[in-house]
């Protein structure tokens, strides 16, 4: 699974609440779930498992995918393809799947169990459009969209250390994709991503983010937390409540000193 990129360039736009980079890996442009920008259209919004997620079960046998609108089921075929890499070797295994779609949802439905210790790559190609007739990423020149996910550890350069993981740090990033965001440091790079709640002191209510995201592409020691678009409390706390590093062992939870806006 790449982890660290070649930056070509960075998209300033806005995919929604979610991040999106440009990345090369040969001559033509991937487009991929990174740290940057929000966007508008046609676009994925999340997936099942989630983008860099290590230590999916070799059972799982259904990959999803969201996108941003209703998805046309006659633009599906050829568009969306599964890629598998054991031991350096890639092989497309698209036909193991059986592809369909559901109003925005894609949903590849595998024959069989997953390859243990391997890494997935979701391949989706600018063909692909919605029932309004947009297309992915419509006005982007890329050769595909990806989302990476791995059986095993992924082949990850980022930190990893004896023992359990645990919080370093809690930072104020400003604001990301139209919301409050906060930055959470980690001792070790996550498996994936850390179950995060924000608690408002003045709406005496606790808030789960719009999106928890890496904040950096070449490891996942830093996440940013970005609060649902129109929640602005005055006071807050943020509480890490689960988070588990490459070897599965799981961290203390631990809550934020006070943020004020």
């Amino acid at each position: 699974m790449k982890l660290t990129y070649k930056i070509k360039s960075f998209l300033a736009l806005a995919m929604s609440f979610a991040f999106i980079h440009c990345g090369s890996t040969g001559t033509d442009n991937q487009i991929g779930f990174g740290n940057t920008g929000a966007f508008s259209g046609f676009y994925v919004v999340s997936s099942s498992p989630g983008h860099n997620q290590f230590y999916v079960a070799k059972t799982t046998q259904t990959l999803t995918v969201r996108l941003s609108e209703a998805v046309s089921a006659t633009s599906i075929a050829g568009q969306v393809r599964v890629v598998r890499k054991t031991n350096g070797q890639e092989q497309d295994v698209t036909s193991a799947f059986n592809i369909s779609s559901a109003g925005e949802i894609i949903t590849l439905q595998g024959t069989g169990d997953l390859s243990d210790n391997s890494d997935y790559s979701i391949h989706i190609f600018p063909g692909l459009t919605a029932t309004s007739g947009n297309t992915l990423l419509q006005g982007q020149s890329f050769q595909y969209f990806y989302i990476d996910f791995s059986t095993g550890n992924g082949g990850t350069l980022g930190q990893s250390v004896a023992g359990p993981p645990s919080v370093s740090n809690f930072g104020n990033a400003g604001y990301s994709g139209g919301g409050r965001t906060i930055i959470v440091t980690f001792s070790e790079s996550l498996a994936y991503a850390p179950l995060i709640e924000f608690h408002s002191w003045n709406f005496g209510q606790n808030i789960v983010p719009a999106y928890v995201v890496p904040a950096n592409s070449n490891n996942n020691t830093q996440w940013y937390a970005i609060m649902p678009q129109g929640y602005s409390p005055l006071a807050f706390d943020v509480k890490v409540t689960d988070y588990v590093d490459l070897e599965g062992n799981h961290g203390e939870p631990k809550v934020s000193q006070n943020f004020y806006l």
